[in-house]
């Protein structure tokens, strides 16, 4: 069994504007490959795979017009097309309502950490181009070898907090 923690955390003012970019990164891509599946599914009916949206973003994109995305890392892009991909997978399967696109008003503001990256300090953990971040307590020991599960930063209105399994 996996237990969740819900962490407050204390991040400096660049922190919480690395927070906010990378929080529009994962919406921004995760709409990106709805409407790019939707797209491809209209124009070719056939589904695409979460991994030609990546490469298309990563060997297309980043490069060039969309300089923006190398801001944060890499992995919040990543997860964010993932997890559209299982949405849309549920959504096939009849499990769930179509995935809707994420809005600045309605949706969640949160993005994944990389959890091979995340090692927890002192005063809190250090991430992936997020540097060490102050936590209210401090992150759960692990045992050696284990690494923390599905590792998120959110903002509930007031205060941000990384929950991790």
């Amino acid at each position: 069994m996996i237990m969740a923690t819900k962490i407050r955390l204390k991040p400096t003012k660049e922190q919480e504007i690395l927070f906010w970019k990378s929080a529009g990164i994962a919406r921004w891509a995760y709409n990106y490959f709805l409407a790019e599946s939707e797209r491809i599914y209209n124009d070719e009916k056939r589904t695409v795979k979460e991994g030609e949206v990546r490469k298309k973003i990563n060997n297309e994109l980043k490069p060039t017009t969309h300089k923006w995305l190398q801001e944060v890392g890499s992995n919040v892009m990543k997860q964010a097309v993932k997890d559209a991909d299982i949405a849309r997978k549920r959504w096939f399967k009849g499990m769930t309502e179509k995935p809707r696109f994420k809005s600045r008003r309605r949706s969640k503001v949160s993005f994944y950490v990389n959890y091979e990256s995340l090692q927890r300090t002192n005063e809190g953990f250090r991430g992936e181009k997020i540097g060490s971040v102050k936590t209210c307590i401090a992150l759960p020991k692990l045992k050696k070898g284990h690494k923390y599960s599905n590792p998120r930063i959110s903002f509930d209105g007031r205060n941000w907090f990384l929950s991790i399994g």
